[in-house]
């Protein structure tokens, strides 16, 4: 737990899973996080888990929201600048496979 994060400045995050010979990769977001108020926490979803199935096709799953009726579901490449892209919409379920992601 961090007390007295400034809302007004951006933060990064990352955290590494710890086996008995050592930890894991390091699992970080490349945009920072802005500290939310308690009404804002309250709207806010976790983010995404991606599991890969085969080759080129993955599973997005994450968690209900109440009150929700439909997600929609983007993606982007990894590269500086990419526009995000929208790979499916009024979705109402939470976890969907996907194929032939690749570029």
């Amino acid at each position: 737990r961090k007390k007295n994060l400034d809302p007004e400045f951006e933060y990064f995050f990352r955290v590494a899973a710890v086996f008995d010979d050592g930890p894991g990769e390091w699992m970080f977001h490349e945009e920072g996080f802005f500290p939310l108020t308690e009404e804002e926490e309250e709207y806010a979803m976790a983010a995404p888990r991606v599991r890969k199935l085969e080759n080129e096709c993955l599973v997005i799953s994450w968690d209900p929201v109440d009150d929700a009726y439909a997600y929609e579901l983007q993606m982007r490449e990894n590269t500086g600048g990419a526009e995000w892209f929208t790979i499916a919409n009024e979705l109402e379920v939470t976890e969907v496979k996907k194929r032939h992601l690749k570029s």
